[in-house]
């Protein structure tokens, strides 16, 4: 889990370095081409903090000896280290738990997500609410379904913000969410562009 934090040291060094100001003329400054390589870059940095290790569905002949029976609703899950699986035929298949199931404690350093005065915490690309000593699973805040009037791609810079966005502080990194993307403020010049990524 220590290991998710590597992505995270590195969009902040990225974007440090796409904020400070750049050298003009024959410098070794790098210029726009620079800035735009450092921007992807720190955008599949942060994208890499939703992603679960396993996909759902991905197969396991033999649990984790550490697996924890949980049930829900009449369903028993299997649950470790933020990963729930299903008993199918003679293997163990992950599965997004759903909303609504409980669990006491979470594993350690989850994401941390604040979205309209709500704290979220997300591990294996699975969001929780803190509720009492517990942490109840909810849906995701911010859904890729909503409405645009123009279309926004992943990966591209935009001069300005689509009317609607919602700010959002990530693991203390400020964007603003709007149709399912994630708008990361940047600094080229003097001029504030956004990139759009793709968290989970």
């Amino acid at each position: 889990m220590k290991l998710r934090w590597i992505p995270i040291i590195c969009s902040i060094t990225l974007l440090s370095a796409c904020a400070g100001p750049m050298p003009r003329g024959g410098g070794h400054g790098g210029g726009p081409a620079l800035i735009l390589g450092l921007g992807v870059a720190a955008g599949v940095a942060i994208a890499a903090l939703s992603v679960p290790r396993y996909a759902p569905g991905h197969r396991l002949h033999i649990l984790p000896r550490e697996a924890i029976a949980i049930r829900h609703r009449g369903v028993e899950y299997r649950y470790h280290a933020g990963i729930y699986y299903h008993h199918m035929g003679d293997d163990y298949s992950v599965v997004l738990p759903p909303p609504g199931l409980i669990i006491h404690s979470l594993p350690s350093h989850p994401d941390t997500l604040f979205f309209d005065a709500e704290t979220y915490y997300v591990v294996e690309g699975v969001y929780y609410q803190r509720s009492g000593n517990n942490y109840v699973i909810v849906e995701a805040p911010i859904s890729g379904a909503q409405a645009s009037s123009e279309s926004y791609e992943a990966s591209k810079h935009y001069s300005a913000l689509p009317d609607g966005a919602k700010p959002v502080k990530i693991e203390n990194t400020q964007y603003f969410a709007y149709g399912g993307l994630f708008f990361l403020p940047q600094s080229s010049d003097g001029q504030v562009t956004y990139l759009a990524v793709k968290l989970n």
